[in-house]
């Protein structure tokens, strides 16, 4: 459903796959999630979960994800989003789906985000706590469902 973006690498995790595998193609994709958060990227990583399957646990990225790396920039995001045929599922329970902490220039699109229901989560949450009055710049959300979260 959505492609790489701006020269980064393009990773792929499906259910049917291995988190030691290399994760560049859906030949040799990653299995989980919490092998998504656990990697280092550079500017222009695309993440695409296989469409139509459900992934356990809560996609959690931060500056840790981009360590001595170029973060994610205006020519240069991070893309979050399916391949194949629909939206991936990210099933994450009572937790958030999504919690991006410090990361600007980054697209989520095309994946549905399901929770347990009635829980004080967010379905998708973007945190900024860099000092002063400093901004996220570059966040776009497209396609998504969003659904059994509440605050």
């Amino acid at each position: 459903m959505v492609g790489g973006g701006g020269g980064g690498t393009t990773y792929y995790v499906s259910p049917t796959g291995l988190d030691t595998n290399n994760g560049t193609s859906p030949a040799t994709p990653w299995q989980t999630i919490g092998h998504v958060n656990a990697q280092v990227y550079t500017a222009g990583t695309s993440i695409l979960f296989q469409g139509g399957q459900t992934f356990s646990g809560a996609l959690a990225l931060g500056t840790a994800n981009y360590s001595g790396v170029t973060p994610p920039t205006t020519a240069s995001p991070l893309i979050l989003g399916s391949y194949g045929t629909g939206n991936a599922t990210i099933s994450s329970g009572s937790s958030s789906g999504l919690v991006a902490t410090n990361i600007g220039n980054i697209t989520v699109q095309s994946l549905n985000f399901n929770g347990a229901g009635g829980t004080l989560v967010h379905g998708v949450q973007f945190v900024c706590s860099l000092s002063g009055s400093t901004k996220l710049a570059g966040v776009t959300l497209s396609g998504l469902l969003v659904a059994n979260y509440g605050f």
